[in-house]
């Protein structure tokens, strides 16, 4: 997510999911996009609006439906829903361990409580005042955790309050952009049940999918595809969602 200005109410610009159109055979919805406006601005409907059938799992009943986003910039215009969304990093910690609540989707990475290892693949940029910070786009050399052993890109769907799933060109925060919160709640299908366990912004920044037995499929940042369960130990999970952690675990698969 590229955010010009500090979170919540400046408008963004281009998100993952609107990034690689070119490479995956819609460089002609790319020519549509203007990217010198934000990306909720009124120019740039018609992206917004694609239904994208390569962003839409069969099984999530919500995806590929007009509906204008549960909070943000987005003025009250719709936006296209989907399926998936890029893993930001590592955004709560364990019981005892602080770490800021909106890690890695907005501006606020930049407090100096936000352990830059933590960080994921899919991560905030931009510039705050028109000035450059410490955090870019990553590359492959910068995974050191090993491309094999980092999560990029999960499943999120919800059977509940419909406007908090998934957007794929809306780049305002947790909307195509999600976050490893040690907590099962956070691995399920359904926002209004998470929400009511505990704080709601990890359930914004959640996975989940509709799949037998919970699995969300997960794509690894070397583009290997491979479910994870709600029942997955917390430490692996959130292990797999960093670049340079640098975490000694047991890949569950």
């Amino acid at each position: 997510n590229i955010t010009d200005g500090n979170c919540c109410g400046t408008p963004s610009h281009t998100v993952w999911s609107v990034a690689i159109l070119p490479f995956i055979e819609q460089a002609n919805l790319n020519g549509k996009y203007n990217p010198n406006l934000p990306i909720e601005d009124p120019v740039n409907s018609f992206l917004r609006q694609q239904n994208m059938p390569s962003y839409n799992c069969p099984s999530d009943p919500s995806a590929g439906k007009l509906l204008v986003p549960a909070s943000g910039p987005h003025n009250n215009l719709e936006s296209r829903t989907s399926s998936y969304r890029g893993m930001g990093g590592v955004g709560w910690g364990f019981t005892g361990e602080y770490q800021y609540r909106r890690q890695w989707d907005s501006s606020d990475i930049l407090r100096p409580e936000c352990p830059i290892n933590k960080k994921g693949v899919l991560h905030w940029t931009g510039r705050v005042n028109g000035q450059a910070n410490k955090y870019a786009c990553e590359t492959f050399g910068s995974i050191s955790d090993g491309s094999s052993n980092t999560l990029m890109v999960g499943e999120y769907t919800t059977l509940t309050t419909e406007r908090r799933t998934t957007f794929w060109a809306y780049s305002y925060t947790s909307f195509a952009l999600s976050t490893a919160t040690p907590e099962s709640r956070t691995l399920m299908a359904n926002y209004d049940l998470c929400a009511s366990q505990g704080d709601s912004n990890p359930c914004k920044r959640a996975f989940g999918s509709l799949h037998s037995g919970g699995a969300i499929q997960f794509v690894r940042a070397d583009g290997s595809v491979n479910p994870i369960f709600p029942t997955i130990d917390m430490t692996v999970y959130t292990s797999l969602s960093t670049v340079a952690g640098g975490e000694a675990f047991a890949d569950p698969l």
